[in-house]
């Protein structure tokens, strides 16, 4: 599974979009009736012998908690 978008070209934020652009070069489409409205690719993270393989980092990541100086009082 991937990202409804061909290579270089923004990701489909419409399911009409991603059919119309991608339907002749995919199987299949999985949906969801929830909006798209920042078009970002997700980390992609794969469970290996009990350990995180990462495959594909995407923006924010981090996989340690981040440590302020200060205690903020909540997590962000």
């Amino acid at each position: 599974m991937t990202s409804g978008n061909i290579s270089e070209e923004p990701i489909a934020a419409k399911n009409s979009e991603a059919h119309d652009k991608l339907g002749n070069i995919c199987d299949y489409f999985l949906i969801h009736n929830r909006d798209i409205y920042s078009r970002y690719d997700d980390s992609v993270i794969k469970i290996f012998d009990n350990k995180e393989m990462i495959l594909r980092r995407a923006r924010g990541y981090s996989p340690y908690p981040v440590k302020l100086s200060k205690d903020i009082g909540k997590h962000i």
